[in-house]
């Protein structure tokens, strides 16, 4: 199954069979819901983006008949990475470690949204040797009115407006140059000049997951990438994320995403993307 397209209800996830895809969730109900065990409050007329191995689950929902539209995609039918000057998705809708998973839509685009669906459930339907090029144009598509709907959503919505904040913007600068060497806390505390306990706060406030967390998450994003868009071995990204060996960075690995880095490269593959690099 390279893409598919279904109604389910809620009550049927966690699917984990599906795990190896992309996702992409659209709810007319609000539903609270958990990415990872990071919990999340979703509005009505919402889309929500899950990468390979990103674990799902609804929380609570006012609404027992909480019907959800699912999209899944193989890596390899749609690399993300590979269309990221058409459609600008990796870091927006998916793999994203600063962001919310998901975002809130007018009733209008998310009609919208669920026309594009049913017409590629209508499409798969049919045998054409056209379907396939119509059905990565209509994925697309989605892709590029959600992205939009989403970078719209950042500039307006205030949970994102908190992370202009001095401390926001330190953290996330702190992170990201030195996650690979410094993966504690007490690091990060102290080059802002406060206490662990203090940053701890201070960022779960604005972003509704703990520092550790965040470090933890941006390592294991860092870590996908490499095994899904290069050839080096699991030693070498290792050593390039500073583990101290194999077996660490594989252990660390698998306690947070639930399988070890071998077996993520073999059930995500690795995209055609890491023949261009070489």
């Amino acid at each position: 199954m390279d893409i598919q397209i279904q109604s389910i209800q809620w009550s049927q996830l966690p699917l984990e069979n599906d795990l190896d895809y992309y996702k992409i969730f659209f709810t007319e109900l609000g539903m609270t819901y958990s990415v990872d065990q990071v919990n999340y409050r979703a509005p009505a007329f919402s889309a929500i983006f899950l990468a390979p191995h990103q674990h799902f689950l609804v929380i609570a929902n006012p609404d027992k008949r909480l019907e959800l539209t699912q999209v899944l995609f193989n890596g390899d039918y749609y690399c993300i990475e590979l269309h990221k000057h058409d459609v600008a998705c990796n870091g927006l809708l998916f793999n994203t470690v600063y962001q919310l998973p998901h975002v809130e839509l007018s009733a209008s685009v998310f009609e919208e949204l669920l026309q594009l669906c049913q017409k590629m459930i209508l499409i798969m339907s049919r045998e054409s040797k056209f379907s396939n090029a119509i059905l990565k144009s209509y994925l697309q598509l989605i892709l590029a009115l959600t992205s939009d709907e989403k970078q719209k959503y950042i500039d307006q919505h205030s949970y994102f407006k908190q992370l202009t904040n001095i401390d926001g913007i330190i953290f996330q600068e702190l992170v990201e140059q030195n996650y690979k060497v410094e993966k504690s806390i007490s690091f990060y505390a102290s080059a802002m000049n406060m206490t662990a306990g203090a940053l701890s706060k201070r960022i779960k406030k604005t972003l509704q997951k703990s520092p550790s967390k965040i470090i933890q998450e941006r390592t294991i994003l860092e870590a996908k990438k490499l095994l899904h868009l290069t050839y080096k071995s699991i030693k070498e990204i290792a050593n390039e994320l500073y583990f101290e060996d194999q077996h660490y960075f594989s252990r660390y690995f698998k306690n947070t995403v639930g399988i070890s880095p071998l077996r993520y490269r073999e059930q995500v593959g690795i995209s055609e993307v890491a023949n261009l690099s070489q």
